[in-house]
């Protein structure tokens, strides 16, 4: 195919549809380390990366040294033709520029503060106050008030509401200073002179970064814990309440009992609504137009999230309308944390802003806190559906400069060279990249609105409905369901459509030809659903759109308030209109002429659909959205008179189907989680498909004559391609006077540090560079200490390493009490680890002692050490570690059973007699990061089916994953939902004292079965 080298681009996709990950700067930073490392992420495939702070940054944030490696990193992107991106904050949330911006008081974030007082703690009172009143409560509602003076009596039956402002406490993570007042334009307008305009005058080839993240920013939690939040209070801004009078024509002082409690009888809040209305107008004036315009001014393209997406709660909490924010970003983006993180509306709120505003790009800050445990499979699955939705640009959380203190425990993994086999990720890369391609064209097939009812949730809100990120409160949880389920409804029922935030259609909301705008995006069909109130201005659109012709579906009830007061017209509205049950069978029935394309068959609601059109072709992909099951004899039908190809994401190949039959209909089986491309050309106008040019590459396979089914041997012999591993993580402690019982190294070290006064380390700690340059006389703060690890040995290994985390070079090293030289000869999976030979004559069997003479300070403290070698690794009763000889084979099952309990390289097991054979392998539940099959070429299988062809196979490779070293390994779950720096220093009943290491290995013995073609000649 030769138009616009589609084919060409899809076999090999270039760096704009590429994977841009954080590239975690957080150590002492060299140019020569980095420059290497750039080489390393084309390798893997990605396009560019986000050169991003991160803790443990020892190199000055900001500083003369920081800007002249990002001049050297963005020229070295370019040499490799590659994409540079800068972040703007050290660590995140973006704002306070590491603490820099909030050193000024007035810059730093306030809140509004309640107290509810009884009448003795009033009669006791002393302070000062914004504004107090005596009310009476009914339950957790109010149904009185009445504004006092500080002093005054108050009655029995009275309970007193002390109403003040504060500052954001100071914290650590933000250097000890406070997050920013995002509401306040003086604030945000230093926060851009302190970073942004930096980077114009110190990188002198600053026209050569292709734009700035910006990161999580907010205007403050509100009636939560959650963020450095109270549940007792809201964000604040000097000259809010004027704002709030201004704009509103009402004070806010005299109304503020009802801005924290629901008044008796009510359901909604009109104060709170105006309240959050005003907050979020406050937030996108100061912060989100002032970052687009400087971006704007300097040629640059701004990229990022804001914080929190993944519910309608999350999004009140923290900033109101999510989608708001979207149109001032030129690629609008989203964070999707976690491996079973499953909002995929999140993805269609940002999605929707960018096809209503003309954006073509799409970010998704993916695979944070997966954790060490994740797999290659884990993370095609989570990028799967989000694809699906239209993210088009990829950012990998994290690529770790280094693993060094609290790197690797830094919302692990490393997507990076410290991987086991940093090359196998490719093929992944590959595969989205190519699916970006796939789908660089046309339109959307979407032509129905849903409005979305966030705004129902502001006006809900008090104190006491949320706990975190969750609400108490039963009638926002109901809310929240159906706005979900009616997610699920549409899009089980392959129907397409866009969310319409209430705030964007009045701004950008449009009438004519019988159709509703949203700015570029044209709709025939409006649904009403899960709404509790409605802006009077949606209301006016919709009313306008029915006149002319519009369609509107109202699902389940329609609203009871227009602008948060008591309205009648919506529902009747409805009875004018479209009105359905809320129900799967009602959404299904009423949208079927909506459908992208019709999908049949068991399991069909599974069966996940996107579409773009353009010309006479579409294209779509079909996704099996159930990861455990596989669908069979599933029936896709296509638009009559076109000719259907299947486009591969996994090897960039073309061809046609060969079990089309009908006028479109094609019948295909989709293994778990497997995603298939489709793209459909019209015939008969003046266009040839791909499967009619020269260039075809689907070539038929030659038909199979017969096969013949390989049992294997239940022992295989195998191959290691690292050393074996012993995790050494218990650690007694020696300091004058003093000496820690054998604990854990992070609690030995955490207790260590209460002795001595050194702050805690953790992912919120103060930043080394900071320390140095503005608290020296805590930077040069050093203890020796001595530590003792044991070990036992059954069966005398040769030749074994030590892997120390080597902080500074006054190591000394003592085994069974003999000193050995502490030089190290190479590196271990990342430069901080430093290999140690042991000389065999130091060590006995039975229990041996190494003694490691060292000093800590505030930046580097107590880590584990590791034993590298050919033995094998047994746990015994106390847990501590035995060395025994080495299998001679291995059996299908748990690697951890069998002397690897903490190994994480790759393994081999051997195939024997399988040269000059074609055999079709399938693994049966296989556990690790990635698998591969090894013969004449090799071919990954480290998704569902795990299934693929190979001549001469060899061996079935498994790449494994690296969390049984660098855990969590005491966490008492196995496979937790998140894995952050907290993971990592569990206590109660999250602390495991026995190792929980995770599954690796092939489970079950393969299905291995020899494939002859009728082209070949020899018998079987």
């Amino acid at each position: 195919m030769k138009e616009n080298n589609l084919y060409t681009r899809f076999e090999e996709p270039t760096a704009e549809y590429r994977g841009k990950p954080f590239w975690a700067w957080n150590g002492k930073m060299e140019e020569e380390k980095l420059i290497e490392q750039i080489s390393v992420f084309k390798e893997m495939g990605f396009g560019g990366f986000f050169m991003h702070s991160r803790a443990g940054l020892e190199t000055e944030y900001l500083g003369e040294e920081w800007f002249r490696l990002i001049e050297a990193c963005t020229l070295e992107a370019k040499k490799q033709g590659m994409e540079s991106w800068i972040y703007d904050e050290d660590r995140w949330p973006s704002g306070c520029a590491g603490g820099l911006a909030t050193e000024k008081e007035e810059f730093r974030a306030h809140f509004l503060h309640m107290k509810k007082l009884n009448g003795q703690q009033w009669e006791n009172f002393t302070g000062s106050a914004a504004a107090v009143f005596a009310c009476v409560f009914y339950g957790d509602t109010l149904a009185g008030k009445r504004k006092i003076e500080i002093g005054d009596a108050v009655a029995e039956e009275e309970e007193v509401l002390v109403f003040s402002i504060s500052k954001a406490p100071v914290g650590d993570v933000y250097n000890g200073n406070t997050y920013l007042d995002t509401m306040n334009p003086k604030a945000v307008e230093c926060f851009l002179h302190i970073t942004h305009e930096k980077y114009v005058e110190k990188v002198q080839d600053f026209s050569e970064i292709q734009g700035i993240f910006t990161d999580e920013p907010h205007r403050g939690p509100m009636f939560t814990a959650f963020s450095g939040g109270m549940e007792e209070q809201v964000p604040y801004t000097p000259g809010l309440f004027e704002e709030f009078s201004d704009k509103y024509g009402y004070d806010l002082l005299d109304m503020l009992p009802e801005l924290f409690f629901l008044k008796k009888e009510e359901e909604l809040s009109k104060v709170t609504y105006d309240y959050v209305e005003l907050c979020q107008e406050l937030f996108l004036e100061s912060y989100a137009a002032q970052m687009s315009l400087w971006c704007q001014k300097h040629k640059l393209l701004l990229t990022g999230h804001v914080l929190h997406e993944d519910s309608l709660m999350a999004q009140t909490m923290m900033q109101g309308s999510l989608m708001r924010f979207y149109p001032y970003m030129d690629y609008p983006g989203v964070d999707v944390l976690l491996r079973d993180n499953h909002c995929f509306w999140i993805i269609k709120q940002v999605v929707s802003v960018a096809r209503q505003t003309g954006k073509k790009k799409v970010l998704s800050e993916l695979y944070g806190a997966t954790g060490w445990q994740a797999t290659l499979e884990d993370y095609k699955n989570m990028g799967d559906w989000q694809t699906l939705f239209g993210i088009n640009l990829r950012c990998q959380h994290l690529a770790l400069y280094t693993m060094q203190g609290e790197g690797k425990r830094d919302y692990p993994a490393s997507i990076f060279s410290q991987l086991t086999d940093y090359k196998a990720y490719r093929p992944l890369e590959d595969y989205f990249s190519r699916l970006h391609v796939f789908m660089d064209v046309g339109e959307a097939d979407c032509h129905v609105l849903v409005i979305h009812p966030v705004e129902s949730i502001w006006a809900r809100s008090h104190y006491g409905a949320y706990h975190y990120l969750e609400a108490r409160d039963a009638w926002m949880n109901q809310v929240e369901k159906e706005f979900e389920a009616l997610f699920w409804m549409l899009v089980q029922s392959q129907v397409d459509f866009d969310y319409g935030d209430e705030g964007l259609m009045a701004e950008y909301g449009s009438v004519k030809d019988s159709a509703l705008y949203i700015d570029k995006c044209r709709y025939t069909k409006v649904i009403v659903s899960g709404m509790r109130t409605m802006r009077s201005s949606t209301f006016d659109l919709l009313q306008k759109f029915y006149d002319e012709g519009g369609e509107i579906i109202f699902v389940g009830d329609a609203p009871k308030y227009v602008d948060v007061i008591k309205n009648q017209a919506p529902e009747k509205m409805a009875e004018m209109c479209t009105k359905i049950p809320f129900s799967v069978e009602a959404v299904e029935k009423t949208f079927a002429g909506d459908c992208m394309i019709k999908v049949n068959g068991p399991g069909r609601r599974d069966i996940l659909v996107q579409c773009r059109k353009e010309e006479n072709e579409s294209r779509y992909m079909v996704w099996n959205s159930d990861l455990a099951s596989e669908k069979k004899k599933i029936e896709l039908i296509f638009p009559e008179r076109t000719v259907v190809e299947i486009w591969n994401p996994e090897n960039g190949t073309v061809t046609l189907p060969e079990n089309m039959y009908g006028q479109g209909k094609y019948i295909c089986d989709f293994a778990p989680g497997e995603m298939k491309l489709y793209r459909a050309v019209h015939v008969g106008k003046n266009r040839q498909s791909f499967g009619e040019t020269a260039d075809f590459a689907g070539a038929k396979a030659a038909p199979v004559r017969k096969v013949r089914k390989v049992i294997l041997e239940e022992a295989l012999s195998y191959e290691l391609s690292e050393p074996n591993v012993c995790v050494l993580d218990r650690v007694s402690v020696h300091i004058p006077e003093y000496v820690c019982k054998k604990e854990e190294v992070l609690r030995a070290d955490t207790e260590l540090r209460e002795i001595l006064g050194f702050p805690a380390k953790d992912g919120e700690m103060l930043q080394p560079w900071y320390q140095k340059k503005y608290r020296p006389e805590q930077s040069g703060k050093k203890q020796d200490v001595e530590l003792v690890y044991e070990f036992e040995i059954q069966d005398m290994p040769k030749n074994i390493a030590l892997a120390v985390e080597q902080g500074n070079s006054s190591l000394k090293i003592l085994i069974n009490g003999q000193c050995i030289s502490s030089q190290a000869e190479g590196f271990w999976v990342d430069s901080c680890f430093h290999k140690i030979p042991i000389p065999n004559d130091v060590l006995k069997k039975g229990v041996n002692e190494i003694r490691i003479q060292d000093k800590i300070d505030i930046y580097h403290g107590i880590e584990a050490v590791f034993l590298l070698g050919k033995f094998a690794v047994e746990i015994n009763k106390d847990h501590t570690p035995v060395l025994k000889k080495l299998p001679e084979t291995i059996v299908f099952g748990n690697l951890c059973q069998q002397g690897f309990p903490f190994y994480s390289g790759k393994i081999r097991y051997l195939i024997p007699e399988m040269q000059g054979k074609i055999c079709r392998v399938t693994l049966q539940k296989p556990k690790a990061w990635a698998m591969r099959l090894i013969g004449d070429t090799q071919v990954n299988v480290s998704w569902a089916p795990y299934q693929g062809i190979v001549k001469n196979l060899s061996s079935i490779e498994l790449i494994l994953t690296r969390k049984n070293i660098f855990g969590p390994l005491h966490q008492s779950k196995a496979d937790p939902p998140l894995c952050g720096p907290e993971s990592f220093r569990t206590t109660g009943a999250d602390w495991s004292d026995s190792y929980v290491l995770q599954v690796q290995g092939l489970m079950e013995r393969p299905e291995i079965v020899e494939v002859i073609y009728e082209n070949e000649k020899r018998d079987a």
